[in-house]
């Protein structure tokens, strides 16, 4: 799940010799990633939803930083692939949290 913005980014690129999708996808990534480091592992709970909603926060805001910089001006279709990206990783982060039984330890 966490891999299908960098993947449609480099299909983008690929096909449209267009890089800020990709630029936008890695920028989202990175800071999930960041933020990911103190996932919950108790399924199903309070502490995993809201650790889901920061991430995709972060990682929206990172996409959308992204785009800014690149100069992409279309600002509502900005935000749309900014957000589809973010609800990605906090998929990612839910789907994590709930695979776990509750009380183990990530390695």
């Amino acid at each position: 799940m966490a891999l299908l913005p960098l993947a449609f980014g480099a299909w983008r690129m690929q096909r449209a010799d267009d890089t800020r999708l990709f630029w936008m996808a890695l920028a989202a990534t990175a800071v999930a990633l960041l933020f990911d480091r103190g996932a919950t592992t108790e399924a199903a709970t309070a502490q995993a939803a809201r650790h889901a909603a920061f991430v995709l926060a972060a990682a929206t805001l990172a996409a959308v930083g992204a785009a800014s910089v690149l100069g992409a001006t279309a600002t509502p279709g900005i935000w749309a692939v900014a957000l589809a990206f973010g609800c990605c990783f906090a998929a990612r982060v839910l789907l994590h949290a709930r695979s776990r039984p509750a009380g183990t330890q990530p390695p």
